[in-house]
């Protein structure tokens, strides 16, 4: 059971770690408020190339892993939407 304490205070997209990322990235949310939530990857072009999660989401800390077998090597965008806000990091994906 966590408390008001432990939530965070302000909407973050933190990673992706490691970066570059050979199989695996690691990307963490902070999300101060209760709601649905898209988390994606954009290739350069802007074309979503994975989803990573879609719906509701409590407030709090989020862990997410993408796995990047699938993508090919070069530089990608995540995007995380929450109601009005979003964030955005880059990935590079190297073989």
């Amino acid at each position: 059971v966590s408390s008001e304490a432990d939530l965070p205070v302000v909407f973050a997209l933190a990673g992706p770690y490691p970066n570059p990322a050979t199989n695996e990235a690691t990307l963490e949310l902070a999300l101060p408020a209760p709601g649905p939530i898209r988390v994606e990857v954009l290739d350069l072009l802007g074309r979503r190339v994975a989803l990573l999660a879609e719906g509701d989401q409590p407030a709090g800390y989020v862990t997410l892993r993408l796995r990047t077998e699938r993508l090919a090597a070069g530089s990608y965008f995540v995007r995380l939407q929450a109601g009005d806000e979003e964030a955005i990091s880059r990935l590079t994906v190297v073989r």
